[in-house]
């Protein structure tokens, strides 16, 4: 537990005065129940008191009997799930929406067994850009939750994020109920512009909506009855885009491009490769037992097309 102390000058005419900002970093201990806002649930340095809710603060997450609720609108500067069972939930606690904004640069660490859940009414904003570390099998996830809210959970992306690390295989974003991945900023400034990269061994499955931009260099993954949804933005990238569960479907609403690994439908039955904007990669479209469906007049190009009666989609890193 450290407290750090920032100091940024504030000028007046002929005066310079410092202002000290105080930076302090919180271990959670889950002493008396799941509310994010009650002090008593967080170990903090002298003076004491308080809990994380500055975009100087830091937030530490290790394993604990009761795992914290972000219970109101929460600004923090870096979260760190460290417990290998430690889960952080944004979401439906009470009425209205609930939203934690993470600012830091490489501002997000989630320990491999931990889980960030996004339920509905959630929202988590990582603004700060940079990576956001998701390590062996830790990830965030888009639940239901309690309650009959219908608002899905959102992901919102402000800058350019890497979901990553590279040598980190299977790292996911999940969506166990519908979530959406968007962005937080005009895409016209390039600097600023909304983009997620997953890197090699990352992914994206189940019931999830991309809206943000997309370089894809490791897979998005139709896994779940119901659709995951290509929209918004357009995707690019040279990771692997498939459909591997009856039922469900990969539905392509905005263009993508460049994939040097497969189209891949791996399914007993129904699932299905819903094209509806132009689909042009030098990679491979394998298709087997399934449906690919080609709106007219999109145009669905592959460096090459074949039908096979199994097999499955290896990707190595580029």
């Amino acid at each position: 537990m450290k407290t750090k102390i920032v100091m940024i000058g504030s000028m007046l005419p002929f005066l310079t005065l410092p202002v000290s900002v105080i930076a302090t970093d919180y271990t959670w201990n889950g002493s008396e129940d799941s509310l994010w806002t009650n002090e008593n649930n967080w170990d903090s340095p002298p003076p004491g008191g308080g809990f994380p809710q500055a975009n100087t603060d830091t937030a530490a997450i290790p394993n604990s009997s009761i795992n914290p609720v972000v219970n109101t609108n929460i600004t923090v500067g870096t979260v760190r799930i460290t417990g290998n069972t430690a889960t952080v939930t944004v979401g439906t606690s009470g009425s209205g929406t609930r939203d934690l904004l993470i600012t830091d640069p490489d501002g997000l660490t989630i320990a491999a067994g931990a889980t960030l859940i996004i339920q509905r009414q959630g929202v988590v904003e990582i603004s700060g850009g940079g990576r956001a570390t998701l390590d062996g099998t830790g990830m965030i996830e888009f639940t239901a939750g309690s309650g009959s809210a219908a608002t899905p959970g959102k992901l919102v992306i402000s800058k350019h994020l890497v979901l990553g690390p590279r040598e980190t295989s299977a790292t996911k974003i999940l969506g166990t109920d519908p979530g959406i991945i968007t962005g937080g900023n005009d895409d016209t400034d390039e600097a600023n512009k909304n983009l997620l990269i997953l890197s090699f061994g990352a992914q994206i499955r189940g019931l999830v909506t991309i809206e943000v931009n997309l370089i894809n260099n490791g897979q998005v993954i139709a896994d779940t009855a119901g659709s995951l949804i290509l929209t918004g933005t357009p995707k690019m990238g040279d990771g692997c885009w498939e459909v591997v569960e009856e039922d469900a479907v990969l539905v392509v609403n905005t263009p993508v491009t460049g994939s040097r690994c497969a189209v891949l439908i791996v399914s007993d039955g129904d699932g299905t490769l819903d094209i509806n904007a132009n689909w042009i990669s030098c990679g491979v479209a394998k298709l087997v037992k399934g449906t690919l469906d080609i709106a007219s007049p999109v145009r669905f190009e592959m460096g090459k097309c074949s039908t096979i009666a199994g097999g499955s989609c290896t990707c190595e890193a580029q």
